[in-house]
């Protein structure tokens, strides 16, 4: 009698910590309704809660990750800002990385696909939603709606979906188009962009509706890296004939379109070449005064280091703040975007089967880290702490299929 009744109570607390990782890992793209909630507490409860599943059992942890976790150590060192709350937030994202890396692969793996699954359904739900507010049949309300002191994050909110500052733009019941399509972009990787995969459609599907160009980029230096990983002739030639294909196609639709079209006024005028900013129009993360800040008046123990809090606080109130790269640059220095890099690759380049693919996966997130560097997200370490595991699972069931 015992055994069912163990079983049950396991499965009841592997259902609990599937729920708790899905709220977290959407925690980081801050849904309407954890605006309030800082990251530290999701750390936490990620960590409490594998301890409540694994129950007495020891959090044991392979040898060849203990140098990963020295390396996290370091490199959540050199991100804390030195208040006590981000130092316990730290702790608490270390045990919780401790936590996942002392699961089998196959538990990893099992956590990844609920993750995407989930995500994938969320968001067609909220998409629809989305569709009638377009088509101009009026939802209901909860009201206006605003995220910390920002202007740029002013929204209605319709519950399954918030519609406001980005227009048409969508991004679900999260702050912007742009965090949803980079966290797509991710797990799409991960996911081999499979057709065959009804949730991946989902997710390319939902990945269009936003309009991100940052998101659409990636789509496809994510799709470039993934054939090219997975070399051969055929796959090169592919790749040429895309290439060709999506430049004319640029060239022809910016000639066609109108500047009013949706299109070309969220994604290809973004685009377009700034003589006066000597970039693309999309490249505006921060402003031209924080760059030229950064080119002239960073000392170098500013450089390697960042700017203390206070002189951080005062240059984003005088120049305004952004994102990206340079953001974090001046904020925590270039040591620690260094021990942060090196943190992921070592992570990715621990799993040797497809080690190409791995490191594909790390030049993604150098890709993604230049126009949206949020390295400790619980949802962009989740999916590149799982996936790898996601990959060797499913590479293992397709050999035992064959044999």
């Amino acid at each position: 009698m015992d055994g069912p009744i163990i079983r049950e109570k396991m499965q009841s607390k592997r259902f609990f910590l599937f729920i708790v990782l899905f709220f977290s890992f959407i925690s980081s793209l801050q849904p309407w309704f954890f605006w309030h909630i800082k990251a530290g507490i999701f750390y936490a409860i990620v960590f409490l809660s594998f301890y409540y599943y694994k129950s007495n059992a020891a959090f044991c942890v392979k040898r060849k990750y203990l140098i990963l976790i020295i390396l996290l150590l370091i490199a959540a060192i050199s991100h804390t800002n030195c208040s006590i709350f981000s130092v316990i937030s730290h702790i608490f994202l270390i045990l919780s990385v401790i936590s996942i890396f002392s699961c089998t692969d196959l538990e990893r793996a099992s956590f990844f696909d609920i993750l995407y699954k989930w995500f994938a359904i969320l968001l067609t739900i909220s998409l629809g939603f989305h569709i009638l507010l377009l088509l101009g049949i009026k939802l209901p309300s909860l009201g206006i709606i605003q995220y910390g002191n920002m202007d740029i994050y002013v929204y209605n909110n319709y519950i399954f979906t918030l519609y406001g500052s980005y227009g048409v733009r969508f991004h679900s019941i999260f702050c912007e188009p742009g965090h949803v399509g980079m966290i797509i972009s991710f797990l799409l990787y991960f996911l081999k962009y499979d057709m065959r995969n009804k949730y991946v459609i989902l997710l390319i599907i939902n990945l269009l509706f936003t309009l991100s160009l940052a998101g659409y980029l990636l789509l496809l230096f994510g799709w470039l890296i993934n054939y090219i990983t997975d070399f051969s002739t055929k796959k090169m030639l592919l790749i040429i004939i895309v290439g060709f294909s999506l430049y004319y196609s640029y060239v022809l639709l910016v000639d066609i379109l109108s500047s009013d079209n949706i299109i070309y006024e969220y994604v290809l005028k973004r685009l377009v070449y700034d003589e006066d900013a000597g970039t693309i129009k999309g490249d505006n993360r921060v402003s031209q005064y924080l760059t030229d800040y950064i080119a002239n008046n960073l000392s170098l123990y500013e450089y390697l280091l960042g700017l203390s809090h206070d002189k951080f606080d005062k240059l984003i109130a005088m120049y305004g703040g952004g994102s990206g790269y340079k953001m974090y640059l001046i904020e925590f220095g270039m040591l620690s975007i260094f021990f942060v890099f090196f943190f992921y690759f070592y992570m990715l380049y621990l799993f040797k089967e497809n080690r190409c693919f791995m490191i594909g996966a790390f030049l993604l997130f150098v890709i993604a880290f230049i126009q949206r560097s949020y390295p400790f997200w619980i949802s962009e370490m989740f999916i590149f702490m799982l996936g790898p595991s996601y990959i060797l699972v499913n590479n293992q069931s397709k050999i035992d299929g064959k044999s």
